[in-house]
């Protein structure tokens, strides 16, 4: 599996204050499907270059994971913090979980200082389970930000 470059709003763009609005839209970008009882872990994401606002990442489980334990756990952020966006039981059940509904650190939003890996986690021993990533993501942070009076 291989991580999704995000891709960046260009620097210039033609007409008058296309560049700024680009600048702060925010984007979207989905991940490859996930297989927890195949693929090698961490999972790799998104390649996040440096000065992105991470809004909020996404899971969809389209099979529940399943362990011997009975709490499949899946920890979604960036290395070394791999639980920034997620590390929940809850998450492992089918349907859309979204950072924002859960407490962890980067739950309301996350500026990349540089360039960043946003990768998955989960128990090993995984008898079922797939999922895959949304991020919505702004690239440009507040570099270009001007206060205008």
């Amino acid at each position: 599996m291989t991580a999704k470059d995000l891709k960046k709003a260009p620097d210039f763009a033609p007409g008058k204050g296309v560049a700024e609005a680009l600048h702060a839209g925010l984007m979207w970008a989905k991940s490859e499907a996930v297989d927890a009882t195949a693929d090698t872990q961490p999972a790799l994401l998104f390649n996040v270059p440096a000065n992105t606002l991470i809004y909020d990442v996404i899971l969809n489980v389209t099979t529940a994971l399943e362990d011997a334990t009975g709490n499949p756990t899946i920890a979604v952020g960036i290395d070394p913090d791999s639980d920034l966006f997620f590390s929940s039981t809850d998450i492992a059940a089918l349907g859309t979980h979204s950072a924002k509904d859960h407490a962890m650190v980067g739950a309301g939003g996350y500026v990349t200082s540089s360039d960043e890996v946003v990768e998955a986690s989960w128990l090993a021993g995984c008898s079922a389970g797939a999922f895959e990533a949304w991020i919505i993501y702004s690239p440009h942070a507040d570099e270009n930000h001007v206060n205008n009076p």
